[in-house]
């Protein structure tokens, strides 16, 4: 078989019959029952090869958009927690209290409550 046959063949885009008619008139190939069954493997194996690419296309695909999410998340938190502490710092130091600015810059959990006083979270 000369490369057109195989393209006809594994093409995904021909069905098994008119694989089996373009072999038989263009191709001058008998269309023996082993010859038939064989032409049908062959069918099934290029969907099975063309259905594990898909698969694994949109498996890698979905990992990357994961990947790109949890960046994307990690960037726009990290820019929403310095705006947070920012106006924490801002109010603070407007108030005077310039002990609770360096303890809410060392604990977090005194931090956090500083946060929900001044209703800066829910």
């Amino acid at each position: 078989m000369n490369g057109g046959h195989l393209n006809t063949l594994f093409s995904p885009s021909v069905l098994p019959d008119e694989k089996k008619n373009v072999l038989s008139k263009k191709y001058n190939i008998a269309m023996t029952a082993e010859l038939e069954s064989e032409v049908q493997r062959m069918c099934n194996l290029s969907t099975a090869i063309e259905n594990q690419g898909i698969k694994k296309g949109r498996a890698e695909g979905r990992a990357e958009g994961r990947a790109e999410g949890r960046a994307e998340g990690r960037a726009e938190g990290r820019v929403e927690g310095v705006d947070l502490m920012a106006k924490l710092v801002k109010i603070l130091i407007a108030e005077k209290k310039y002990s609770d600015v360096e303890k809410a810059s060392d604990d977090a959990e005194y931090r956090d409550k500083l946060l929900k006083e001044y209703k800066l979270v829910g």
